[in-house]
């Protein structure tokens, strides 16, 4: 295993929960992030991955509320990365250049050699929005190894659907213009989220959603040739009030993964649940702490 560069950069306390923070290093040499929730080392780690425009917060808030502290209070060992250009992870000179694939395969093999050798056990790996499809990518193509994953958990995670303005004409185009004119995405402002998000990123995600799918990497392999190796029991999560990552989408993906162990939930009022929750709301909604996050409990258990 290559050798991580390992500094403990803050320790202190959301809420009652004792939090260190750890910064380490890529093979590209971008510093990246890592929080961890104190108290249950020997437990089962989980690792938390954050979406678009996000940071460790959404899982755990300052005051020590989230779905990171809920599984940290069942007795599971709770790592929080930080992406590239996120939180804690700094975004550097490198920024405009930042990419999902930079993430899939840097930044999420740092991650699990990292956590492996701090907990020496493969662990379970959630992914919410494109946290959740960076996970699928790089275990499709063999950058984070199946050694670390003992399990799959997502959350509106799809690449197949929606944003059906991307295949107008000049659409994209001019979307990647005032990307690189902005310098990023600036979610901030837009109130979509505490982070900005770097273009290629951007880019990325407006490239594969306009060919409706059609998903490969820079050197032209598709992703999807991988997925029927993805073999570890999965658990995939939909809600039909999302028009983020519709859940036609994480359906479509769902199908394609080769796991014989897996478990496609949809939210939604017609299925009994509370709300047809949007896309955030299936994992931060109060009603999805009483109805989703013991379902996640239930087969994590």
């Amino acid at each position: 295993m290559k050798k991580v560069l390992e500094i403990e950069v803050e320790n202190h306390k959301y809420g009652n929960y004792e939090i260190e923070h750890f910064q380490l290093s890529a093979k590209d040499n971008t510093e990246l992030s890592v929080t961890h929730v104190c108290g249950n080392q020997g437990g089962q780690p989980i690792v938390l991955l954050h979406g678009s425009y996000s940071t460790r917060h959404f899982w755990i808030s300052q005051k020590g509320i989230g779905l990171g502290t809920y599984l940290s209070d069942h007795g599971f060992d709770v790592w929080i990365p930080e992406f590239r250009g996120h939180g804690y992870s700094p975004k550097g000179k490198r920024f405009k250049h930042y990419s999902v694939e930079q993430q899939m395969k840097f930044d999420l093999p740092a991650f699990s050699e990292f956590i492996y050798h701090k907990t020496k056990q493969a662990a379970i790996w959630f992914g919410h929005s494109l946290g959740g499809l960076s996970l699928y990518g790089s275990i499709s193509q063999g950058w984070l190894q199946a050694q670390y994953i003992k399990g799959v958990i997502t959350m509106g995670s799809q690449v197949s659907e929606g944003d059906r303005y991307l295949k107008i004409p000049m659409v994209p185009f001019l979307a990647a213009r005032l990307l690189d004119i902005l310098g990023g995405f600036p979610a901030k402002k837009l109130g979509l989220g505490p982070e900005n998000e770097a273009p290629g990123v951007v880019r990325d995600v407006i490239s594969w959603k306009r060919r409706g799918g059609s998903w490969s990497s820079s050197d032209g392999v598709s992703f999807w040739n991988g997925f029927s190796k993805i073999n570890q029991p999965c658990l995939v999560f939909a809600s039909r009030g999302d028009t983020t990552d519709p859940f036609e989408g994480c359906e479509y993906l769902f199908n394609q993964l080769g796991s014989k162990s897996k478990q496609f939930i949809l939210l939604g009022v017609d299925e009994g649940f509370a709300k047809d929750y949007d896309h955030v709301g299936m994992v931060i909604d109060k009603s999805a702490q009483q109805e989703v996050w013991p379902l996640i409990l239930s087969w994590l258990k």
